[in-house]
């Protein structure tokens, strides 16, 4: 799922997703949501912006780390 997720913010530039968003557009549960968002962030992949949006920082890493 983290690859999934990845290789959409990879492909889609520019691409910038509420939690909520994210939960319809990949169709899981609130917490999976959650937790996988908070894992890219964690690996400097995603940035949560000041409005709860989150975005891909260019200088992160392509590929998610093993969890």
């Amino acid at each position: 799922m983290l690859h999934m997720i990845c290789n959409q913010f990879v492909e889609l530039r520019g691409l910038r997703l509420t939690a909520q968003q994210a939960q319809r557009v990949w169709g899981i549960d609130e917490w999976t949501c959650q937790r996988l968002l908070e894992t890219l962030v964690e690996q400097k992949f995603l940035l949560q912006n000041e409005h709860g949006t989150y975005v891909r920082l260019t200088d992160g890493a392509v590929r998610p780390k093993a969890v």
